[in-house]
């Protein structure tokens, strides 16, 4: 009689990689959660489906900043940046980790993309025309705007 494996869920896999991604904050991709090679298919698919998250978060963010008078959106939308990326540190620091070395040419097209989709959410969430130069300036803005968490304030006072 053969043994069948648990089914294994790919979204309670992935929340499990974001658990660890924001419990570790070192930006690589975790290769032992259980379940990993079951939901996915190798770590362009499991990045993938962290952009994905990555938006779905950041417009449930955007969606509140439209909420304010036209004059105040860049503002709001680069808050909503920070707010995103203050609640994923973990896939935030991953995502700018795979961009500034991708692992392959393949994950440098998708976190271009990804980047390009970003920018333009922005600019249009913000109401600014150029997509691209306003989205980055709103990102950069976002950036800017990100609260460093206790840990990471730690790890800048203790030696590597």
């Amino acid at each position: 009689m053969t043994r069948s494996l648990p089914s294994v869920r790919r979204g309670d896999v992935l929340r499990s990689v974001v658990e660890v991604l924001d419990r570790r904050l070192d930006g690589v991709l975790p290769q032992d959660v259980r379940g990993l090679d079951q939901a996915f298919a190798d770590d362009l698919d499991l990045l993938g489906a962290l952009t994905l998250r990555w938006h779905a978060r950041l417009g449930a963010q955007l969606d509140r900043a439209l909420d304010v008078p036209v004059a105040d959106r860049p503002r709001a939308v680069a808050l909503a940046w920070a707010t995103t990326a203050e609640q994923m540190r973990g896939v935030r620091r991953l995502l700018d980790r795979e961009a500034e070395h991708p692992r392959s040419p393949e994950v440098r097209r998708l976190l271009e993309r990804s980047t390009a989709a970003e920018h333009g959410l922005l600019a249009r969430a913000a109401g600014v025309p150029l997509a691209s130069v306003n989205g980055r300036t709103l990102l950069a803005e976002g950036r800017a705007l990100v609260r460093p968490a206790l840990a990471d304030r730690i790890r800048a006072l203790v030696p590597a």
